[in-house]
């Protein structure tokens, strides 16, 4: 399948966490199949858990078996913390001049 879109950006939503994981892979594989280059914004992350973060680390190794690119706008506090302690700021592809934590209501409109 032909990538119909390049440069997409992905809001993950405030809660990376166990009980949203499931829904989540299934959407971001679709935008994956989608897209040529993804960049993913989890300014706005609130909650995260191991669950979580074991998703996102799946979409890196994922990724790099393929042409696409996937990179990060941002990330929150705690998305750097978490893969911090967990020792996966590496395999993520994080640095910390990515944390930018989005005030909360600063959804689009």
């Amino acid at each position: 399948m032909t990538p119909q879109q390049e440069n997409a950006v992905f809001e993950c939503p405030e809660n990376l966490d166990i009980a949203s994981v499931s829904a989540l892979h299934g959407v971001l594989c679709d935008w994956l199949n989608e897209h040529a280059s993804l960049a993913l914004d989890a300014g706005n992350v609130e909650k995260v858990d191991t669950a979580g973060i074991q998703l996102l680390c799946s979409l890196f190794v994922s990724a790099q078996k393929t042409p696409l690119k996937l990179t990060w706008q941002c990330v929150s506090t705690l998305i750097w913390d978490t893969a911090q302690r967990l020792d996966v700021t590496a395999l993520l592809n994080l640095t910390a001049d990515m944390i930018q934590d989005k005030p909360v209501g600063s959804e689009k409109t």
